[in-house]
């Protein structure tokens, strides 16, 4: 959304100085968390908490790089805490830290959504009581019908925007979830309860089940939710557009006392809240079918890169921007300042009676080769390589592992992914290649 309609607490929610600095705080949580539990120093804990900071410009150079935007940002956030780094990010994956943060973010928005319905709700509720006993022409096709009182029109937009505040609580809270669940959602690298403990240090409830990234049934039902609060504004703001017609004139947005209407014709007072709240709730109206399009393919590509068409859609589905811009603030002010035309609403009743399988089992090995306190994953992945793998003095002095395959292997490793379980047949495969592997290369973690 462009600076003209943004809001300046919206757009401080949604700059890179606030997503990064959130980042650091999903970065810090996980890391305090592991701590705690004993697997990551404390001296590594405070170092990240008190020298951990962010450089927005030195995250984008980087990124030019690497074209990977969290190692940009690990990558500079590792340069101010020094050594203590190495522990940075431990046994974390990119969205586990994008999609907590992002819940973070989403929620700091949600505040000032929900603070904006509730004050609209009140004004209107106000102003219909104000209007109760003023007479109206009620129009059925925009032609008059029967008598109304125009708190009647007021009292049906309160009633309508009351229901949009609920919708908007559930699709609120179930957004308020993270994960920290690996790189495919099973659990792989942290246990399920440092993965709680973590969210609920942020403030946030734990995904019950989730892939790479947190499920975007949950984004799409968000911003679903904010498209149809913004054809409710866009129907208010229709409507008193209409009944600002010089022919009707029964009501107008406020107009202020040095406002202009026109270069040329000192006599107009156009409409230009209401227009500018119709014309940006089209742009959260069109978000919420790119939100919805995106569902299919956020699971197996979340991270297609900035300029991709699925990051596209990511970006685009947190709009709360453009729906501020689209009325949040507009239909409060203008509400509570609405000029009354009450002697137009009488002229209107006298003028008429009115939308592999398979498992890759090198994660495992990673597991077992490298990620013990003190020892760092990129070490891991220098022992890896796409064929044999180096192995050392863990693996009992043997020089290499053989690669498990299908072929190799008549009992297949079987392998059921996810948070339900993963689980590895291991004693018939590892007797099949004629080795003993170490616990830990294999494992069973299943979730009740």
């Amino acid at each position: 959304m462009i600076a003209r309609y943004t809001r300046p607490e919206m757009g401080r929610i949604w700059s890179d100085e606030n997503k990064f600095r959130t980042w650091l705080e999903v970065e810090i949580a996980a890391t305090e968390t592991l701590a705690d539990a004993g697997i990551v120093p404390q001296s590594a804990a405070k170092a990240i908490r008190e020298k951990g900071d962010i450089d927005v410009a030195r995250i984008n150079q980087i990124e030019a790089e690497v074209k990977h935007d969290v190692i940009a940002f690990t990558t500079t956030v590792a340069e101010k805490v020094g050594s203590e780094s190495r522990w940075l990010h431990y046994g974390l994956t990119s969205n586990d830290v994008v999609d907590t943060a992002q819940a973070l973010l989403v929620k700091q928005a949600s505040a000032i959504i929900r603070d904006d319905l509730t004050k609209l709700r009140e004004v209107l509720k106000r102003r219909a009581w104000e209007f109760k006993d003023t007479p109206a022409i009620g129009r059925t096709h925009g032609i008059h019908a029967e008598p109304i009182t125009f708190g009647l029109k007021l009292a049906n937009w309160y009633s309508e925007v009351q229901r949009d505040i609920e919708r908007f609580e559930l699709a609120a809270e179930q957004m308020r979830v993270g994960k920290l669940s690996g790189a495919v959602g099973n659990a792989a690298h942290l246990e399920p309860e440092y993965e709680e403990k973590i969210c609920h240090r942020l403030g946030l409830n734990v995904a019950a089940v989730s892939s790479q990234v947190i499920q975007r049934d949950r984004h799409a039902f968000y911003v679903v939710t904010l498209a149809v609060i913004a054809s409710t504004l866009d129907k208010i703001a229709t409507e008193i557009r209409h009944l600002q017609r010089t022919e009707v004139r029964e009501a107008e947005e406020y107009f202020s006392e040095k406002q202009k209407g026109s270069s040329a014709m000192p006599h107009k007072r156009n409409p230009v809240t209401c227009e500018q709240i119709s014309g940006l709730a089209r742009v959260v109206r069109s978000n919420a079918q790119a939100a919805l399009g995106a569902r299919r393919a956020l699971e197996r590509a979340s991270r297609a890169g900035k300029r991709g068409p699925v990051a596209r859609a990511r970006y685009l589905a947190f709009i709360g921007r453009a729906h501020h811009s689209a009325g949040l603030d507009h239909p409060c002010r203008l509400s509570a300042q609405q000029n009354d035309e009450s002697h137009r609403h009488a002229a209107g009743l006298s003028q008429a009676h009115a939308e592999e399988p398979g498992i890759d089992w090198r994660a495992c090995l990673q597991r077992a080769v490298a990620p013990r306190p003190g020892r760092g994953r990129n070490a891991a992945r220098r022992r890896l390589s796409p064929g044999a793998v180096e192995c050392d003095a863990r693996l009992e002095g043997r020089p290499e592992f053989p690669r498990l395959d299908h072929e190799r292997s008549g009992n297949h490793i079987e392998g059921k992914a996810g948070n339900a379980g993963a689980r590895f047949r291991s004693a018939t495969a590892a007797a099949e290649c004629g080795q003993d592997l170490p616990a830990g290369v294999w494992r069973e973690v299943a979730y009740s």
